[in-house]
């Protein structure tokens, strides 16, 4: 009813003869296209359409209100709603005027909301086939997710099965993997066990056969030295007995010596000789004495040094003799450690 009666009078107003009211009709349907109408611009609709029933009647036209009558409706100035209110203003002091204005107030809500409906159901009508035309495409999206959801399931399901197939191939590789490694293990610590024995058995004999290598070494340089010693202390003692000798006849030398000193009394020259004959003697006495001591002496200093470096000898053969039993006591730690670990894990 009201869309009927908005749409009768905005016929009535394009029909009528005077351009004033074309025009108004023309702007208000024009302006009414806009979702966002103003309350200022229906007031601007009411007021154009009364000033042109004004004018028409040949009615005076206040000069506020002819100077909106001047204006671009288009291009509003800055005071535009303040002359369109002055002009109301005006308006409303004369009944008849207002009585036009309220009227047309009330119609230009009616055209305004007839011009809307048609373009509200368009735009209604367009948001209805875009919203349908977007649910067509996310039913469309969905379709073909789903059927690629379904995909990737089955070939989920595919890896799923692959997967299985693997894990217990795997699981079977593990088990005879175990069981391999734990026969190898066992023949392992079987060896280890047989060649540990043997070790031990070979180091307790090389231990045995070191000790009595190491006796028979220490009473070979036993004997050695002893006899060394024996014969230092006979060679020292024949020196020394040589030597009382020489001794011995240096004395009995200078006895004769005194002896003719006594008798030289006799004659100078008798003494004279015999002095120089002893003298002589005592030198050649001297000379032998000292010949046997050096000899003696370098003698035991070879002796002494043969002895030396046969005891370096018998020394480094004990050292050698001392590694090797390091060396298999270490080898048998070794292995008496890996063993260890070996039962531990």
């Amino acid at each position: 009813m009201i869309l009927d009666h908005g749409l009768h009078i905005l016929y009535n107003l394009e029909e009528r003869t005077q351009d004033c009211f074309k025009q108004a009709a023309a702007r208000l349907r024009e302006g009414c296209r806009s979702l966002l109408v103003s309350n200022h611009d229906k007031m601007a609709y009411a007021l154009e359409l009364t000033l042109c029933e004004v004018a028409t009647a040949k009615i005076a036209i206040p000069t506020v209100c002819a100077q909106f009558t001047e204006l671009d409706k288009h291009e509003r100035p800055s005071d535009y709603n303040n002359i369109v209110q002055q002009c109301i203003t005006l308006l409303a002091a004369v009944p008849q005027t207002w009585t036009s204005y309220s009227g047309y107030y009330r119609d230009a809500e009616a055209m305004c909301l007839a011009v809307r409906y048609p373009i509200e159901r368009e735009r209604l009508e367009q948001l209805h086939q875009n919203v349908t035309r977007y649910q067509i495409k996310q039913l469309s999206m969905l379709q073909q997710q789903q059927k690629y959801m379904a995909a990737w399931r089955h070939e989920e399901g595919t890896r799923l099965t692959q997967l299985r197939t693997l894990q217990d191939r795997l699981w079977q590789h593990m088990q005879r993997s175990f069981e391999d490694a734990n026969q190898q293990q066992s023949e392992h610590l079987e060896a280890l066990s047989t060649a540990i024995v043997k070790l031990k058995e070979e180091s307790e004999a090389a231990l045995l056969t070191n000790q009595h290598q190491w006796e028979l070494y220490t009473q070979a340089g036993q004997q050695h030295w002893n006899s060394l010693w024996d014969f230092a202390y006979e060679t020292l003692t024949k020196g020394i007995d040589q030597l009382d000798t020489r001794l011995r006849e240096v004395l009995n030398a200078s006895d004769k010596l005194l002896m003719q000193q006594y008798e030289a009394e006799a004659g100078w020259e008798t003494v004279k000789d015999a002095q120089t004959r002893v003298v002589h003697d005592w030198d050649q006495t001297w000379t032998h004495v000292n010949t046997s001591l050096i000899t003696m002496l370098q003698i035991t200093a070879q002796e002494i040094q043969q002895l030396q470096l046969q005891v370096h000898d018998v020394r480094e053969q004990i050292f050698t003799l001392v590694q090797s039993v390091q060396r298999a006591s270490r080898r048998l730690m070794s292995i008496m450690s890996k063993l260890n670990i070996r039962m531990i894990e």
